[in-house]
């Protein structure tokens, strides 16, 4: 676990050198803040689950989504539960969508994910069961057309 830490942050460290050079940089809707966290990830569907969190390192944050490395390429439109970790407790999650996922160096993937509602909400509001997972179904088959990170900044 410790071999796997370190290779993420390694691969942080190369990536952000190269985050001001973005030509693109300030085509986000929101800022994002470059911060360092241990995380952990969590699968939000079940054709997703894999057993064990996946352990991340969150690379920014800011009010629309989050960015982080992890060693798992998690596919467009999957949702997941980012959980940032401080002493073994859970500071704080947020459900995402992920919007892109890049391989950047070898067993390492740069994953950026945009906030999400939890199904629990939208049942709680009275979307039916049946029409989330044909929305789900809908958002597998869709590309996006959100900005690869090397053109996003």
């Amino acid at each position: 676990m410790r071999d796997q830490a370190r290779a993420l942050i390694t691969a942080l460290n190369t990536l952000e050198a190269k985050r001001s050079q973005s030509p693109a940089i300030c085509r986000r809707n929101f800022r994002r803040h470059v911060v360092r966290a241990e995380g952990l990830l969590y699968p939000m569907s079940v054709r997703t689950e894999s057993g064990e969190p996946l352990p991340i390192q969150i690379r920014d944050v800011g009010w629309g989504g989050i960015g982080f490395v992890c060693s798992l390429a998690v596919p467009p439109n999957s949702r997941w539960r980012p959980c940032i970790v401080r002493h073994g407790q859970v500071l704080a999650e947020q459900p995402i969508a992920v919007r892109h996922s890049q391989l950047v160096q070898d067993d390492v993937y740069l994953v950026g994910g945009q906030y999400c509602a939890e199904g629990s909400l939208l049942y709680l509001l009275g979307v039916e069961l049946a029409d989330m997972a044909d929305s789900l179904n809908e958002a597998e088959m869709m590309e996006g057309q959100f900005l690869p990170p090397d053109q996003a900044g």
